[in-house]
Parts: structure tokens; sequence; C-alpha cells
């Protein structure tokens, strides 16, 4: 009989760490033996250290260099000059229909 508990004590140990090593990470973080980052409090926060944290102080992209066309991203000026031919296009198929009767 005492070869069937130590079998028992062995295979509920081989479960166990089974399921610590398949655990997700917030399970884990309660884990005893587990170490707390700097983002969680241990109660399931999240809190962020503001001396670590960055905002910027505006949203320009003054650190892009490129080419721009009026200002504008070349993407964007191209979308622009498609929409005012499509708009000149159809405004000369307006001019040219026959007067109605």
């Amino acid at each position: 009989m005492g070869g069937a508990c130590q079998k028992r004590r062995r295979r509920k140990a081989k479960a166990a760490e089974k399921a610590a090593r398949l655990a997700p990470p917030e399970e884990k973080a309660h884990a005893p033996a587990a170490k707390q980052t700097a983002g969680d409090n241990g109660n399931g926060a999240i809190v962020f250290d503001p001396t670590t944290f960055h905002v910027p102080n505006d949203f320009s992209e003054e650190g892009k260099e490129g080419s721009r066309i009026l200002g504008l991203d070349p993407v964007v000026a191209a979308v622009v000059a498609l929409a005012l031919a499509f708009i000149a296009f159809v405004s000369v198929l307006i001019t040219l229909m026959p007067p109605k009767n």
C-alpha cells in the first residue's frame, strides 16, 4: 500500500507541475514564488510609473523627412488630384448633355 501512495503523490506532483507550466500569466502572478513586475500591484490592477512614461507634446511628424507636395504626403496629393479630375470629368459631361425638351 505504501507504493500506491507514493505513486499517487508523484502523479499529483507531476499534475501540479504541468498545471503550473500551462497556467496563464494572470494565475502565475499570484503564485507564491512569482515575481511581481513594476506594472502589477498584485491585485490585478495595472499601475504605470510616471517617471518612465513618456507622452509626446504633439502629434506632428516633424522627424519624418520625405517628399511633400504642397505640404501633403504624396499619397494624399494623388487622391486629391484624382478626386478633382473626377469632379472635372463629371462637370464636362453635364455641360455636354443635350437640353431637355
